[in-house]
């Protein structure tokens, strides 16, 4: 049998079969001091790169928590098409799946076919606010991790929580913090980003988060839906791994020209790779007073051959 795709779903018709993949899975709790959950939610994703948000009420969790994995590709078939849910959504699409235990769950282990991994639907800091308080959809946002705190203990709606904070920065400098919430905190990998950190510049794709304002400032707050990725290799990430740039003037016998340079042909030119030369740089401003750091410096009246692409 043929199967359907994501976006010819609806509720006109009784039986659908698709092919996708469980790009998230989580347990919906409405709050985050909630121990208890309403089910579990998930959000499939087809070869057209089109999504869908599906639930699986309480009752119906021990039939399909040991089947449906991250990541992993199923065929299903014999499920509901349902209105989508009234707030914290993670799909545009107009409607929502119902997952019950008379529902056909198959799985296809190493499945070659194109489906895609994952799919956000970033929003731009400019325009966080309107989405204040604004829960219908979460929101999918991407920055380069400037600062994290250890999880620690809070109180909040009268109870303990853990929590962990998040500075992230966009590709126009713009700041804004990210808190973490109960199991969210506790498992934010901390050993593995300083590890990254080693390496080179760390982005963060934060997804299905809340928009809020807290002491006058926008943040970003977790809920049960939300995932977190380090330096995907996605466009978006690699743009800001890559913001690092170099505006020079070179010259040869017939004349001067200005060149942009980023940070692969910085790092080439200065020898050192930019998380180094980044706290170099501020060590030479408080001790000289002075924004050209000596690595810079170093590299006037070098003789380099470029290789340059002309654009229209």
């Amino acid at each position: 049998m043929a199967y359907n795709m994501i976006s010819e779903l609806t509720s006109e018709k009784k039986y659908w079969k698709i092919k996708a993949r469980v790009l998230r899975i989580w347990e919906f709790k409405q709050n985050i001091n909630d121990v208890d959950s309403f089910g579990l939610d998930m959000l499939l994703i087809d070869e057209k790169g089109n999504t869908i948000q599906g639930t699986i009420w309480k009752a119906d969790i021990p039939y399909f928590r040991d089947i449906l994995q991250k990541n992993e590709i199923y065929t299903i078939s014999g499920f509901r098409v349902t209105p989508p849910k009234k707030s914290h959504r993670c799909s545009e699409h107009s409607n929502a799946i119902q997952v019950a235990r008379n529902t056909f769950v198959r799985h296809i282990p190493n499945c070659q076919d194109p489906i895609p991994f994952e799919k956000f639907q970033f929003v731009k800091y400019e325009s966080l606010r309107e989405r204040v308080d604004q829960d219908l959809y979460l929101t999918d946002y991407v920055g380069e991790l400037i600062t994290m705190s250890h999880s620690t203990n809070t109180y909040t709606k009268k109870q303990m929580t853990k929590k962990r904070d998040l500075r992230i920065r966009d590709e126009r400098k713009n700041e804004i913090m990210v808190t973490l919430w109960r199991t969210t905190a506790d498992n934010f990998n901390e050993d593995f980003i300083i590890s990254e950190q080693k390496k080179g510049p760390v982005v963060i794709v934060i997804a299905a988060v809340a928009v809020r304002i807290y002491g006058g400032d926008l943040t970003l707050s977790a809920c049960s839906a939300t995932t977190y990725y380090v330096n995907l290799d996605i466009p978006e990430v690699v743009q800001l791994k890559n913001m690092y740039k170099l505006n020079l003037i070179v010259k040869d016998d017939n004349g001067s020209t200005f060149l942009l340079v980023f940070r692969k042909i910085v790092e080439e030119l200065i020898g050192l790779p930019i998380q180094l030369l980044l706290p170099q740089m501020i060590n030479e401003q408080h001790e000289q007073q002075t924004l050209f750091p000596r690595a810079l410096q170093n590299i006037i009246g070098m003789t380099k051959i470029f290789q340059m692409i002309i654009t229209r």
